[in-house]
């Protein structure tokens, strides 16, 4: 399968929150003065538009869920994103269907993090 690669949010993510302990974005709760950005994902041709619920980060793994029931997690070995499982409604989604899985987020237009997105 092939690897996901980081992507500047990721990057600037985890270079700014500290490599070893990094941090998390928690925008359920309101703490945050900034918005929670709004994604589409899709599976096939089912797409959903949802918000993020949090995303954390360090230089070991990687996490993120999203309100309408979607989740990745993923372990991160030489600054690449690998080993990336992905949940919808907590059910784990087989590697071998991570290619229908495309996400954009709508906030800023750019591809959602480990998510498959546009080229």
């Amino acid at each position: 399968m092939q690897k996901f690669l980081f992507i500047l949010p990721i990057v600037t993510f985890i270079l700014t929150t500290g490599e070893a302990f990094g941090g998390c974005s928690e925008y359920k709760d309101g703490n945050l003065s900034a918005h929670a950005p709004v994604f589409e994902i899709c599976y096939k041709s089912k797409c959903d538009i949802t918000k993020m619920e949090y995303e954390c980060g360090n230089m070991f793994q990687y996490s993120a869920s999203y309100d309408i029931g979607w989740s990745v997690g993923c372990k991160i070995e030489d600054r690449e994103t690998t080993d990336c499982s992905i949940y919808w409604q907590g059910r784990e989604i087989s590697k071998d269907k991570h290619q229908y899985i495309t996400c954009r987020n709508l906030t800023d237009k750019t591809a959602c993090n480990v998510l498959r997105g546009p080229s």
